[in-house]
């Protein structure tokens, strides 16, 4: 049976509510690609492939990355080309500081936090 709904969960911060900088995204990990896999086929998304919407900010060409909120979902249309088990690679370009408080808020009750306005 196909993965109906699969996210990349990280924690994740706002570099402008802890003063590190002045983004306002919530940044969870800064992915370079997504890679899967099993025996017979395999999907390779790129930072900047057109598929990565829900849970990723935008492309950051200069860098080759691009960040996720901390709970980016795989695309369904990738997830829908293997009927069994299979792999899934991230490359991680970094990640961020997370501070103890924000690791500490975050996993207590909705591990989702709301968007900075």
């Amino acid at each position: 049976m196909p993965a109906r709904d699969l996210r990349i969960a990280s924690r994740h911060i706002v570099p402008a509510l802890t003063g590190t900088s002045r983004d306002p995204r919530r940044l969870g990990l800064a992915i370079r690609s997504v890679l899967l896999r099993d025996d017979d086929s395999a999907i390779e998304l790129a930072f900047d492939s057109r598929w990565l919407v829900e849970g990723f900010h935008s492309p950051e060409p200069s860098e080759g990355f691009r960040w996720t909120d901390g709970y980016a979902q795989v695309p369904q249309r990738c997830l829908a080309l293997f009927d069994g088990p299979f792999e899934i690679m991230i490359d991680a370009g970094c990640t961020t500081r997370y501070p103890l408080a924000a690791a500490a808020s975050a996993s207590q009750g909705d591990a989702r936090l709301p968007a900075a306005a």
